[in-house]
């Protein structure tokens, strides 16, 4: 591999551990410690803490939208974006394999009394005759209304890639002539647009809402942004207080993020490297499907043939990883590694060691 960078990288785990669980493993380094202990703070229930003011202020310059409003996790950020346009008994859509559908445990129904309808294809896109017949469904009064359709970009369960913007634009157009806003969960925007080229704003502009995440690739320890018209502010501040999400001195996180949006974002590029060196070594092992990264999640499956289905090892596969220092994820088929600016060239070359030595039989 090239020579590491120079970035200050701290420890998530032991000095002899690779952890490629997530991007949300990475803890504050210190210069980011620094920033909090010295960062300038109000209440931010009485709407008063200047450096949480800035960092909404300059995420929704950065996302295009006029106001940004900071909150604990994203589920909460999808949350509220589900709550502010729709209503009870409304259907939203969203993918079978996304964040909204999977994890965040019934909350659009409990929260808004509103249906998930899961599309389910390869990619992250629905397909236009299926957004079309749900249209069709709730004009003819034979559904529930089409409220809200929510994408991610980057996908995690899709393998990590970024929508298809052309193909984003058209499902605006059609759905602009029902009425129907769109959600982004954004929780990995910032990597949708090192891999696409396009800004963080051209890839939002479609959305009436997006969920920004600070605590992943960029490497602050808490917090979402949700991005949206001037027009939610007051009623989202609402619904984020019976939500439990209204802080204090909110500033001390707020300049973490703030920090990482001078410090780290730049740095995004180098995890997708590592990402794309990893997944070009896992090719090369005999049985084992790689989805081509896009970004800095490296998804791979074992398939027929592997000898650790055949001998029917494949569950203890992690185990056995984690055992030798490198941690990934994994269900005993697929399984995924993920990048982040805690990881250095040198311990990429350690897991894909350790990889090998676990899925080659030589």
């Amino acid at each position: 591999m090239s020579q590491p960078s120079k970035r200050a990288r701290c420890q998530s785990a032991p000095r002899d551990v690779v952890d490629l669980r997530s991007d949300t493993v990475t803890r504050p380094c210190f210069a980011m410690g620094e920033a909090m202990a010295n960062a300038v703070v109000g209440d931010d229930g009485f709407g008063d803490d200047p450096t949480l003011a800035e960092l909404e202020r300059r995420i929704a310059e950065m996302v295009g939208k006029d106001t940004a409003m900071f909150v604990p996790s994203g589920t909460m950020s999808n949350q509220m974006a589900i709550r502010l346009q729709t209503q009870p008994g409304d259907l939203v859509l969203c993918h079978l394999k996304s964040h909204i559908m999977c994890h965040e445990y019934g909350g659009a129904a409990a929260n808004s009394g509103v249906t998930l309808s899961g599309f389910d294809c390869e990619d992250p896109m629905p397909e236009m005759a299926t957004v079309e017949k749900a249209l069709a469904l709730a004009d003819n009064g034979r559904d529930s209304p089409l409220g809200l359709v929510c994408l991610e970009n980057t996908h995690n369960d899709c393998g990590g890639v970024a929508l298809d913007q052309q193909r984003v634009l058209q499902l605006a157009d059609l759905l602009q002539a029902h009425n129907v806003p769109m959600h982004l969960d954004g929780a990995r925007l910032f990597n949708a647009a090192v891999a696409t080229g396009l800004s963080p704003a051209e890839l939002a502009e479609p959305f009436a809402t997006v969920n920004i995440c600070l605590s992943k690739g960029l490497g602050a320890p808490v917090g979402s942004l949700l991005c949206m018209p001037q027009h939610f502010r007051q009623r989202a501040r609402r619904i984020r207080r019976y939500l439990g999400g209204m802080m204090r001195q909110t500033g001390v996180l707020a300049a973490a993020a703030l920090h990482a949006l001078d410090a780290h974002l730049p740095d995004l590029v180098e995890d997708h490297r590592r990402a794309h060196w990893l997944a070009e070594r896992l090719q090369t092992c005999p049985h084992v499907t790689v989805i081509p990264p896009q970004s800095n999640l490296v998804w791979f499956r074992l398939e027929p043939g592997h000898w650790l289905l055949e001998s029917q090892k494949a569950d203890q596969f992690v185990a056995n990883l984690q055992e030798q220092g490198v941690w990934i994820t994994g269900d005993g088929q697929l399984f995924r590694a993920v990048t982040h600016r805690d990881i250095s060239d040198e311990q990429i070359d350690t897991a894909w060691h350790q990889l090998r030595a676990h899925l080659v039989r030589d």
